[in-house]
């Protein structure tokens, strides 16, 4: 009996050893694979690499930096000459600052048919769209959360209006700040931060995580750190939280540009659904101005008579006819 008893350890104590080897393997394999990832991933786009490195540095924000991705990288330098202009107006007028992505930057149109442009034309204001590819809310409290934004626009004070441009895609883009990390190579704003915290009387605070999980760069890949780490609020209602950082924005908007009115355009893409009545009605009721773009334009904006070429994005006649009314609003 004794003997058998010293078998059953022993076959206990090679499974566990046979077990351990094993997740040692795995996590080798594991190792080797991020690794090698890591030399495609420097190959292939070393210069996105080493501009997302410096402007790490500069934010702080990354202990180890951008060192495993497995998630597409844009390999692309974005030319500042694609960027928007502000367009100058009469000083007396005040100015409008434009947020909110594809559609407001407008997409696919030359400059003259941007609903900024268009407006800056027809009130004589001074318009800045700070709108590109793929940007949404985050991107838009990136630049309020930034004193160099501010700087940039002290001669075009005192701002009136702060206009930010909804479409449904955004609620999916807050939820994934990962999936769009273009940079501009001196344009820090356009990574989206995803440090994130705002408390119940909607302040905003960026708050960087230990550097202990930080740690997490090199264990799991930026994917992975981003999904598990970046924002405590992932499990909350995406409208809920377009809510809460909408909110923020207003906050700082309301104190950074006093008497200044903040202006959300709710646009139907290509999923053809606009803003849930419930949000608008909560947003409407904390002082937003909520304007509908089909309302604006006078009929509806979702037939090819009023998109772009891709059949997604505003055509320059949609803008045309958005601007019209938008201009009456914000005079």
């Amino acid at each position: 009996m004794h003997n058998d008893i010293f078998r059953e350890k022993d076959k206990i104590k090679k499974r566990n050893i046979k077990n351990i080897i094993t997740v040692l393997l795995i996590v080798y394999i594991f190792c080797i694979s991020e690794f090698l990832s890591f030399i495609m991933l420097r190959k292939e786009n070393n210069n996105f690499v080493l501009n997302y490195n410096n402007q790490a540095a500069k934010d702080g924000s990354a202990f180890l930096s951008y060192r495993y991705a497995p998630v597409k990288i844009f390999n692309q330098k974005i030319n500042q000459e694609e960027l928007r202009k502000q367009c100058i107006g009469e000083k007396n007028k005040g100015s409008v600052l434009f947020f909110g992505g594809d559609y407001m930057y407008g997409a696919g149109l030359d400059e003259k048919d941007t609903i900024p442009y268009l407006i800056n034309k027809q009130t004589g204001m001074t318009t800045v769209n700070k709108s590109f590819y793929g940007e949404n809310i985050l991107n838009m409290l990136n630049y309020l959360s930034d004193e160099n934004f501010y700087k940039s626009l002290e001669e075009n004070l005192p701002v009136k209006y702060v206009v930010y441009l909804y479409i449904n895609d955004h609620l999916n883009k807050i939820i994934n700040p990962y999936i769009s990390n273009m940079i501009f190579e001196n344009e820090y704003n356009y990574t989206v931060h995803p440090y994130y915290i705002i408390d119940k009387q909607y302040n905003l605070e960026i708050k960087k995580p230990f550097i202990i999980k930080r740690l997490l760069y090199v264990l799991y890949s930026t994917k992975a750190y981003y999904s598990f780490y970046a924002r405590k609020f992932l499990k909350e209602d995406t409208e809920q939280i377009m809510y809460k950082l909408l909110m923020a924005a207003k906050k700082i908007t309301d104190r950074k540009f006093e008497g200044s009115r903040f202006v959300i355009i709710v646009y139907k893409d290509g999923s053809n659904i606009g803003m849930n009545e419930a949000l608008w009605n909560r947003l409407e009721s904390q002082g937003f101005i909520m304007l509908d773009a089909e309302k604006l334009a006078g009929h509806e904006l979702d037939s090819e008579k009023w998109r772009g070429a891709d059949n997604e994005h505003p055509s320059a006649a949609a803008n045309l006819d958005i601007a019209k009314s938008l201009s009456k609003i914000l005079k």
